[in-house]
C-alpha cells in the first residue's frame, strides 16, 4: 500500500472517528441537559421537604399541647353532660390532629420516596455522562 493510500485511509478513519465524537458530544450535551433539569427537581423537592418537616414539627408541638391542655382540664371537676360534651370535643379535636399528622407524614413520605428516584436518576445519568465522556477521550487519543 503506498503511502497516498494509506493517507488515504488514515482520513477516512480519522472523518469517521472525528463523525462519533461529535454524535458523542451532542449525546453528552443532551445527558447534561437531563442532569440539570433533575438538579432543579431535586431542589424544588428538597425545598418541599423541609417547609414540610417544618410544618410537622409545628404540629407536633401543637398536638402535645392539645393533650396536655385535654389532659389538665380533664382532671377538673366537671361532671354530668358538661363532662360528656367536654369528652366528646376533645376527642374530635384530637381525631381532627391526628388525622392532618397522618396526612402530612404521608405526604412527606411521598417526597421522599420522590427524591430518593431522582437522586437515582441524578446518579445514573451522571455515570452516563462520565462513559460518554471516557469515549470522547478514547476516541480523540485515537485521532493523534
Amino acid at each position: 500500500m503506498g503511502q497516498s493510500e494509506l493517507d488515504k485511509v488514515k482520513d477516512a478513519a480519522n472523518k469517521a472517528i472525528n463523525s462519533k465524537v461529535a454524535n458523542f458530544r451532542k449525546e453528552y450535551d443532551s445527558k447534561m441537559g437531563q442532569h440539570k433539569q433533575i438538579a432543579e427537581k431535586l431542589e424544588r423537592l428538597k425545598n418541599a421537604k423541609r417547609l414540610a418537616d417544618r410544618e410537622m414539627s409545628e404540629l407536633n408541638s401543637f398536638k402535645s399541647k392539645v393533650n396536655r391542655e385535654i389532659k389538665k382540664t380533664s382532671t377538673g371537676s366537671f361532671k354530668g353532660t358538661r363532662r360528656q360534651k367536654f369528652e366528646q370535643t376533645s376527642e374530635q379535636i384530637i381525631k381532627a390532629v391526628n388525622s392532618q399528622h397522618d396526612k402530612n407524614q404521608d405526604e412527606i413520605d411521598a417526597l421522599n420516596r420522590k427524591i430518593s428516584k431522582l437522586e437515582f436518576e441524578e446518579s445514573s445519568v451522571g455515570g452516563a455522562m462520565a462513559e460518554i465522556s471516557a469515549t470522547i477521550g478514547g476516541l480523540m487519543a485515537m485521532l493523534k
